[in-house]
């Protein structure tokens, strides 16, 4: 084991970002932006881009035919891999698991809870794995999602990828940077702060809050995450750190009381002025969904609460002057026991060989003028 000090550089060896926004926003042709990229396109979306953005592609014909190829192909001649769309990707793993487990699927052809896990696991093994396996940047496109949240007496609408089941929180861990896209002042914009709470986005880098896409590509994007992490080591680590302690007591989160203790702990940091960077909203978002898994409601204190009986009525939820952690989100109902069933191995990453992908060479990517 090699040691560093806190203020060593980073080698930042792989960049993870997620994008995400409504339809007609040109996300695929953002994506396309990046240094040398190639789409693994699940969701037929490169006829949809201007041909001036178009890269190098493939389109897989099932779940199998897209993870075989990522492990077998020599990707030497890309920089970054884009994924079009992950609920693209989940419906090919869905149909896969169907026909596959066939104790997973209900009678009215979805899946069952079990059915749910196998669909996280397998998706992280087989495709997340596997791609992140080839050292290359990532860039996920996924639609959006809406939830609606209460604050106060109003109902407000919260914005989130659109990803089924537990994938969500699993693949929001591994991203270095996610950021909304859609119109901003008449102009196509991604801001990867969410600060408004009105959309999920992580910052890890403490980028601008609204970025023009006519004035920036993908590429710049990434070499800016690189660069900031290298420039600023200790406070990078310092929000690793940070947010690894928020996910280990998501994780450990089961019900009203063990959810309050992360409440308790994130007020504790909230009134020392102790946050790192981003991690405070990204903490809250994170909060609300699993708030929203769990079904839980809240008590005059602001404090999560088991849900109550029918006919009973929910008090008004206010959280002591401290942020409100207001639930968002929607995943499939599964129990703990459920969740930690091993689902089936059945994907491993596979050794390249040396068969290459034809090769397009576009130069430098141009950027979108909207």
């Amino acid at each position: 084991m090699k040691f560093h000090k806190a203020d060593d550089i980073i080698q930042v060896r792989s960049v993870k970002v997620m994008i995400y926004g409504p339809p007609g926003v040109h996300k695929t042709s953002f994506a396309a932006t990046a240094s040398n990229p190639w789409i693994l396109d699940y969701d037929d979306g490169i006829r949809r881009v201007n041909p001036i953005y178009r890269c190098d592609y493939g389109v897989p014909e099932s779940w199998n035919d897209a993870v075989s190829t990522i492990s077998e192909v020599d990707f030497s001649d890309y920089d970054t891999i884009v994924t079009d769309t992950i609920s693209a990707s989940q419906d090919f793993l869905i149909e896969h698991i169907k026909r596959t487990y066939t104790n997973y699927k209900q009678p009215d052809g979805s899946l069952t809870t079990k059915g749910y896990g196998a669909l996280k696991t397998i998706w992280k093994q087989g495709l997340y794995t596997t791609l992140e396996s080839l050292g290359k940047d990532l860039i996920f496109i996924a639609h959006h999602g809406e939830d609606k949240i209460k604050r106060g007496k109003e109902e407000e609408i919260f914005l989130r990828p659109d990803i089924v089941g537990g994938t969500l929180k699993d693949i929001l861990k591994k991203m270095d940077l996610v950021g909304y896209m859609d119109w901003h002042n008449g102009r196509l914009a991604i801001s990867f702060s969410g600060k408004d709470g009105t959309f999920f986005a992580k910052n890890s880098a403490n980028l601008p809050d609204i970025m023009y896409l006519d004035e920036t590509s993908m590429a710049e994007i990434i070499d800016k995450f690189r660069n900031a992490v290298n420039a600023d080591s200790k406070q990078f680590q310092a929000y690793n750190k940070q947010m690894e302690e928020i996910y280990c007591m998501l994780d450990s989160s089961k019900d009203a009381a063990t959810l309050n203790r992360l409440v308790q702990y994130c007020a504790e940091l909230t009134s020392k002025n102790q946050w790192i960077a981003t991690a405070r909203v990204e903490a809250k978002q994170l909060i609300n969904d699993a708030a929203t898994e769990l079904k839980l409601e809240r008590d005059k204190s602001g404090m999560f609460i088991e849900p109550k009986q029918e006919g009973e009525a929910a008090e008004e939820p206010t959280f002591d002057g401290q942020e409100d952690y207001l639930p968002a989100g929607q995943q499939p109902e599964q129990t703990a026991e459920e969740l930690n069933q091993e689902a089936p191995k059945e994907v491993s990453t596979a050794t390249k060989n040396t068969r290459k992908t034809p090769t397009v060479t576009n130069g430098k990517p141009a950027k979108p003028k909207n």
